[in-house]
């Protein structure tokens, strides 16, 4: 029992030191625990505060840049209600420009439609303007062919001339242009009447100067129809009228119409009358003095000498381009 007694104070002397040991322990344990606690607390301290620096400093920074924005966001809203002024008046601007650009449409549209209504009349007017010009410019033309034709019948005696002017009278009988072409014509005859341009010339033959009106009858037959120098034939056109000899009228009929030089045409129609009596109304023989010679030249022929050697005249005379038909010699 003894034993088992102070086995068991043994026992519990042992656990007695034991636990003790373990208190130790744990006290160390615990002491060791409580510095890394402290050392821990100091670090979490220390970390607090800087943490808290870091937070001040952010939150000062963020104050500023919480300012900053406030700034700028007062600035945009200036900015924008500056814009927004601009803006309007801009719209204001706009809308009178606007305004302004329809009115100027407007009054461009008026000014376009009276240009073109006055354009339109000028181009009528130019148009109505260049149609006088026109004929008139057709008109002058038309008399300066006039003028042309009606020198050359009395400045060279052309007959083609005047047959023109004659043409051109029949076609434009009945209208305005009939009384100036007979103005014409009747100056032509007018000169043809007042005066002669060839009966003072000399006349040569052989290089010798010929009196024509010592010349046989027959000769100044075959001058009349073939001699190509004008005043030749105009000089023996007014002798033949002195010459009551046959084939003299025929000779001058074909003078009066086919000779191309009207102081021929003109002096042998003076001298048909004088021979045959006709009375022509013309100064060129218009009219019917061919009637006239066909009812009476059996008549005539009758009161005439016969040419001395007409037969052999007849067969010598050189006609060249004259149409022997119209001149039918005795």
């Amino acid at each position: 029992m003894v034993v088992i007694a102070i086995a068991q104070v043994g026992i519990s002397s042992w656990q007695m030191w034991e636990t003790r040991q373990k208190r130790i322990e744990a006290a160390a344990v615990l002491e060791k625990a409580e510095g890394v606690l402290t050392q821990a607390s100091k670090e979490a301290e220390a970390l607090r505060n800087e943490a808290k620096g870091v937070l001040q400093q952010a939150t000062t920074k963020s104050d500023e840049a919480i300012e900053e924005s406030k700034k700028a966001l007062n600035q945009s809203k200036i900015d924008a209600a500056l814009i927004m002024v601009k803006v309007k008046g801009a719209e204001e601007s706009v809308k009178a420009i606007d305004n302004q650009v329809a009115l100027s449409n407007e009054r461009l549209s008026k000014v376009d439609k009276e240009f073109v209504k006055k354009n339109q009349a000028i181009t009528d007017e130019l148009h109505n303007l260049k149609n006088e010009v026109s004929t008139e410019l057709e008109k002058l033309k038309w008399r300066d062919k006039l003028m042309v034709w009606t020198d050359e019948s009395i400045s060279k005696g052309k007959r083609s001339a005047f047959d023109k002017l004659n043409k051109l009278l029949n076609e434009v009988k009945g209208t305005d242009r009939e009384s100036i072409v007979l103005s014409y014509i009747f100056q032509v005859k007018s000169f043809y009447l007042s005066g002669d341009r060839y009966l003072d010339n000399k006349f040569y033959r052989d290089g010798v100067e010929t009196d024509l009106e010592k010349v046989d009858t027959k000769i100044l037959i075959n001058d009349l129809l073939n001699s190509k120098i004008n005043a030749v034939r105009v000089k023996v056109s007014v002798i033949l009228g002195n010459r009551k000899e046959l084939g003299v009228p025929e000779a001058l009929i074909n003078a009066i119409n086919n000779d191309q030089n009207l102081d021929v045409v003109v002096r042998s129609v003076k001298s048909f009358s004088m021979i045959t009596g006709y009375k022509s109304t013309d100064v060129f023989g218009e009219g019917p003095f061919l009637k006239f010679w066909d009812e009476n030249k059996d008549r005539i022929n009758k009161t005439l000498t016969k040419s001395p050697d007409i037969e052999s005249f007849k067969q010598s005379i050189h006609y060249d381009s004259i149409d022997l038909n119209k001149v039918k010699l005795p």
